[in-house]
């Protein structure tokens, strides 16, 4: 993995007295936040989804709702054009 020196200088890492490695108090500070900048952000991303989601699923209950009309509309007049059509055979 590449890793860029402003990644590099980003992180420094600090042995502790223990033998522990450990983050200077402002790296720290700057990880939570970037840490809650991607929560929200993927709390946003969430919300665009889920509201995507909600108009499609509206979008297709219309289209599914007109088909449905259509093809009903669609058998009436096939069945009117049934019940004329003998009708129309005698005519002549």
């Amino acid at each position: 993995m590449d890793v860029s020196d402003s990644e590099c200088q980003k992180t420094s890492l600090v042995l502790n007295d223990a033998g522990h490695v450990t983050l200077p108090f402002a790296q720290i500070s700057d990880l939570d936040n970037e840490k809650h900048e991607l929560e929200r952000t993927v709390n946003e991303l969430k919300a665009k989804c889920e509201a995507i989601e909600k108009r499609e699923a509206e979008r297709r209950q219309v289209e599914e709702k007109k088909h449905s009309e259509e093809i009903q509309f669609l058998k009436r007049t096939n069945q009117q054009l049934k019940v004329q059509a003998p009708r129309r055979e005698y005519s002549h």
